[in-house]
């Protein structure tokens, strides 16, 4: 709520979270924006600047004129809806177990599920389930989508 009153502090905290994933599926386009909103404040003008120009090396000129409509959207109230991540980054009811290196395939073994690239299983996480697809298998870790959730994450070999 302070961030939609546009309380400096809390704009640049929405940024911080959507640029990081914490809490909230990463996307660096509204993180723009609301760095945008945070150094339109005068107790953020250089940190915000300095923290946009950062993230505009990482977006693209399509996804920095989005994420200014975007901005003059908040400047004018109209809010989105956050979309939060159905599991928590560094959840470990969901675990990589293993990575087997085979000559035709490689394999992943999550939550006691064996999959290999293009897969997907339903996992049961108390209390709840989901469900999963194995993007990419590397030598300690698998990129995976979660069924929901509008970015891929790492799962890393603990």
């Amino acid at each position: 709520m302070a961030a939609t009153n546009f309380h400096p502090y809390a704009c640049q905290n929405m940024a911080k979270a959507l640029q990081s994933g914490i809490g909230v599926s990463t996307n660096l386009v509204e993180a723009y924006a609301w760095w945008q909103l945070f150094a339109d404040a005068s107790s953020g003008l250089i940190i915000g600047r300095v923290s946009m120009n950062e993230l505009a090396l990482k977006l693209g000129t399509a996804d920095l004129q989005q994420a200014q409509r975007l901005a003059a959207r908040f400047k004018q109230r109209e809010w989105l809806m956050l979309s939060p991540r159905k599991i928590a980054e560094g959840d470990r009811r969901l675990k990589l177990a293993g990575i087997t290196a085979g000559t035709k395939s490689n394999l992943a073994v999550i939550n006691g599920k064996t999959l290999a690239e293009g897969e997907s299983v339903t996992i049961q996480l108390k209390p709840e389930s989901v469900t999963i697809k194995c993007l990419k298998i590397e030598k300690d870790s698998v990129l995976i989508a979660v069924e929901s959730e509008d970015q891929p994450r790492w799962l890393r070999l603990r």
